[in-house]
């Protein structure tokens, strides 16, 4: 139902921003001195080739969650679990990792559209310095993101399900998974960034085999951990782990074949990781300290204020951001104006 609230209001959207601008359109299609028209048929099939690959990624992206769910259930059952227990520890790791996880996932992944119509341009011009700076750019922003948000859900996973849902159980078991899941929450932003990097690039086919390839080899190394290993719901974590990290490496190959292309590691994976760890050893002492004399819920939001002002002080203190590249990101400069009002850079 949210899917298609949101798809229908950005529908209507569409719709206003095209009716308030048909007569410039007009206009436009006055003035132009194209000699050849390219029939309805060209036009369409150009679509629907560039639109299927994209919404098969997508498909198989989203696939392995119910993919996961069968095995899982499957393997369990064999084993001796009765349904309400492995439903249980099922409904902990996708009604609340997972909802989690996507919160992340929704927010760091909305710099692979910004990024690519510039990126596109770009590659048009055959720009492929610009093209690399940006690429660059968008994967530093990513992960200078989505690597404290991950290493915050492991320091603080327990207390902020306790807070959002209010359990009656399961809580030891939700840190758990929380803390095993702190790698796949930065990978799968990653991938997801690449594979719209690919895709603003012009290359609609390549995402697609790479999701194919790592879908086939996350089956096989799920069934084995479950099945061999008896790993259980960590087993569906690491699987997944595993799925999107051949996802970034296979994406990664490609995207440094089209431009000769090096991501650069220090600024881009170092720093935000080391911030980040300092942070989360930070934030979990103060949430266990307040926590003595307070409930959940206001030690969890202080702790989160906290961390990330120890983020943001450690980022800028390891030289992991320069006050030009914050500029080239949405809504930069007003936080380039709150880091300067906090003296953190010039």
């Amino acid at each position: 139902f949210g899917t298609v609230c949101s798809v229908t209001i950005a529908m209507i959207f569409m719709m206003i921003v095209y009716t308030i601008n048909r007569r410039s359109f007009a206009r436009s299609i006055e003035n132009d001195n194209t000699m050849r028209r390219e029939s309805e048929r060209t036009i369409y099939r150009a679509l629907v080739l560039t639109i299927l690959p994209i919404v098969a990624s997508v498909l198989v992206y989203n696939m392995t969650t119910v993919v996961d769910q069968g095995i899982f259930n499957a393997v369990l059952k064999s084993q001796g679990f009765s349904e309400k227990q492995y439903s249980v520890i099922w409904g902990i790791y996708v009604g609340k990792f997972r909802v989690l996880m996507n919160v992340v996932l929704s927010l760091a992944s909305s710099l692979g559209p910004a990024i690519v119509p510039s990126m596109t341009a770009s590659m048009s011009r055959k720009d492929y310095k610009d093209a690399s700076s940006k690429v660059a750019l968008a994967i530093r922003f990513t992960m200078i993101f989505s690597i404290p948000c991950a290493f915050g859900l492991a320091a603080l996973g327990g207390p902020i399900v306790e807070m959002l849902f209010h359990p009656d159980s399961g809580i030891p078991l939700t840190a758990g998974i929380m803390q095993a899941g702190a790698l796949m929450i930065i990978l799968y932003a990653l991938s997801t960034l690449t594979t719209a990097i690919l895709q603003g690039m012009g290359k609609f086919r390549e995402p697609l085999i790479h999701c194919c390839i790592a879908m086939a080899a996350h089956i096989i190394m799920a069934y084995v951990l479950l099945r061999s290993f008896k790993l259980y719901i960590y087993a569906v974590i690491y699987a997944n782990i595993f799925f999107a990290l051949l996802i970034c490496i296979l994406n990664a190959r490609t995207i440094s074949k089209a431009l000769r292309y090096r991501q650069e590691v220090y600024k881009t994976f170092f720093v935000p990781t080391a911030a980040s760890a300092i942070m989360a050893f930070a934030v979990y002492g103060v949430y266990h300290l307040l926590h003595l004399f307070m409930g959940v819920s206001l030690p969890v939001l202080i702790s989160i204020v906290f961390g990330a002002a120890i983020y943001a002080v450690g980022i800028v203190a390891f030289k992991g951001i320069t006050a030009s590249e914050l500029l080239e990101v949405p809504k930069g400069r007003y936080i380039l104006r709150i880091f300067r009002k906090l003296g953190l850079m010039r």
